[in-house]
């Protein structure tokens, strides 16, 4: 027969599965008549998050607002306020500093608006740092790829998969007379290629779409 566990055992059963499973910190907030802000509840990952014991939070809230960057600090608390006055679920990036270390957190949390004017947010935070930075290197990458492209001193184009162009350098712009702006999104072959090459230009384009490289292809187009 299963014994049925204590609310003493069911609680640190909670506690084992958050601080376990979750990277980042679970955490119940609430706020009061006047406006004021504190933490019912806190899991142990806001250690590992703020540098902070739970018990720091419960004691004075304002130790996590410290740790915001003093430039998202004014969003963290509008976007507290909009998700009063609205009553939407609370929904926030920011970061934080702690011990001379910037992190990227994403805060979100239900709301619960109680008929004496108070609320309660039920959330987590999340920490993102490592997402942003990868997010932001991806970029960096991909915006030095299209500077390459574009400058690249031979004519370059691209087409999506339904065969309409989505890239077109300088190169492409200078020797066709067409510029960016014009061909984008036109069909390639349809609109740029003559009469006499449009099946052999087609099925060109149909194999690299595929994965499949044709040398040194001589593709005739159309120019002003």
């Amino acid at each position: 027969m299963q014994k049925k566990l204590t609310s003493s055992e069911k609680c640190n059963l909670f506690e084992t599965l958050i601080n376990d499973n979750i990277d980042g910190m679970v955490y119940q907030f609430h706020q009061n008549k006047s406006r004021k802000f504190s933490m019912s509840y806190i899991s142990n990952g806001v250690s590992e998050l703020y540098n902070l014991s739970p018990d720091d939070v419960k004691k004075d809230i304002s130790c996590l607002f410290n740790c915001v960057h003093p430039d998202d600090i004014n969003n963290v608390t509008q976007s507290i306020e909009a998700s009063y006055k609205n009553n939407t679920n609370w929904d926030c990036k920011y970061r934080i500093i702690v011990n001379n270390t910037e992190k990227i957190l994403h805060g979100r949390s239900k709301i619960q608006k109680h008929k004496d004017g108070t609320a309660t947010w039920n959330g987590v935070a999340l920490d993102i740092t490592k997402q942003k930075k990868l997010e932001v290197t991806k970029q960096v990458v991909s915006d030095e790829l299209t500077q390459l492209i574009d400058t690249a001193n031979a004519p370059i184009f691209g087409i999506d998969t339904m065969g309409n162009v989505n890239e077109w350098n300088q190169k492409a712009a200078q020797i066709t007379g067409y510029t960016k702006l014009e061909v984008l999104g036109k069909p390639f072959v349809e609109t740029y290629i003559t009469d006499d090459y449009k099946e052999s230009v087609e099925t060109v384009l149909h194999n690299a779409l595929k994965g499949n490289e044709t040398a040194n292809y001589e593709v005739p187009i159309f120019s002003k």
